[in-house]
């Protein structure tokens, strides 16, 4: 994940974490990312190469692919020339029961 300062504010240093209670940014997983809720066993997988990962409070998580690196638009943007296009994907599969 990318380290912090002493702000909070991501940098672009990056460490090894275990990924539990986190408010932070992934680069580059090795696999589809995995997780249980509830009884459903999901996995999910994008072609985003940053992953924010949340879960404060504990109760609740929420993953989400990123097409590029927190601040990334004044670090190093993506520009398109006009007619160009980004296509990004991410999909989700479940097994399990899911509660409606």
């Amino acid at each position: 994940m990318f380290q912090r300062d002493t702000d909070g504010i991501a940098t672009s240093l990056r460490e090894q974490t275990d990924a539990v209670n986190v408010d932070d940014c992934f680069t580059n997983p090795l696999a589809p990312l995995s997780l249980s809720v509830n009884g459903v066993d999901l996995v999910l997988s994008s072609n985003c190469s940053h992953w924010v990962v949340y879960d404060l409070p504990t109760h609740s998580t929420c993953i989400e692919p990123q097409s590029g690196a927190p601040n990334e638009i004044n670090d190093a943007p993506v520009i398109l020339a006009p007619g160009e296009s980004l296509t990004k994907w991410f999909d989700i599969a479940w097994t399990g029961r899911l509660i409606h």
